[in-house]
């Protein structure tokens, strides 16, 4: 719903066509504030090339000293019109059209995840043979169709939770070559796929919240489905 206090979507204000300093100001006197979630700050600036020069030049200690646990993202798609003096201040990091295919479509937050989500948490019996059975459909050992029948019980929302997690976990792994926390290969692993089902599991989320969802075991079949189609055996 774009209201958490630790996410910053800065763009320009309606009927605007430039960020201005204002905008900036405000950013900057929010930063300096301690984390709500005790966690990161994380701040998109889209498109980064509507600030002004006097937006830019407001941005530029906050780039080069930001406050701890601060993400800074300038989301542009011409480079060349931002300011030596940010890009300086910046890591780039390029998106070819295959790679950002499908991204800008997905419009929905991650949802706020309950404590038993968490890495190094207590893990509900449940969730864990949740899991459990996860790596043993992706790993071709167990039938998603049989799966999703042993969970017809389970709330939607749980195994949601569940399965959004546990795809987020894959994923950190994976991109920070890291030793994966399951038992998985991460080189059968396609990075890209990954992404895409996330979409799809923060779409059925968002509907499962709107109460638009279609029947709950169709839909975990799918969704189990598509997620043995990631991993190549």
């Amino acid at each position: 719903a774009g209201t958490h206090p630790d996410f910053f979507l800065i763009q320009p204000e309606e009927e605007a066509k430039l960020i201005k300093i204002d905008q900036i100001r405000a950013l900057i006197g929010s930063l300096s504030q301690t984390s709500h979630s005790g966690k990161f700050k994380i701040v998109i600036i889209e498109p980064a090339e509507a600030m002004n020069i006097a937006s830019s030049n407001a941005l530029l200690k906050t780039l080069e000293e930001p406050t701890d646990n601060t993400l800074i993202l300038l989301v542009t798609h011409q480079v060349s019109l931002l300011p030596a003096t940010v890009r300086s201040r910046c890591q780039k990091i390029t998106f070819n059209d295959t790679e950002s295919l499908g991204m800008e479509d997905s419009k929905f937050p991650p949802p706020v995840l309950g404590g038993r989500a968490r890495v190094g948490g207590t893990v509900e019996p449940d969730q864990e043979k949740f899991i459990h059975d996860l790596i043993q459909v992706l790993s071709k050992k167990l039938d998603p169709i049989m799966m999703a029948s042993q969970y017809i019980k389970v709330e939607m929302e749980n195994w949601l939770q569940w399965l959004i997690i546990f795809v987020i976990n894959i994923i950190h792994s994976k991109m920070n070559l890291s030793a994966s926390i399951y038992e998985l290969d991460l080189k059968k692993l396609n990075l890209a796929q990954l992404f895409f089902y996330l979409d799809k599991l923060y779409l059925a989320h968002r509907n499962q919240q709107l109460h638009m969802n279609p029947n709950k075991q169709l839909l975990l079949e799918t969704l189990l489905s598509s997620l043995e189609a990631t991993y190549d055996c």
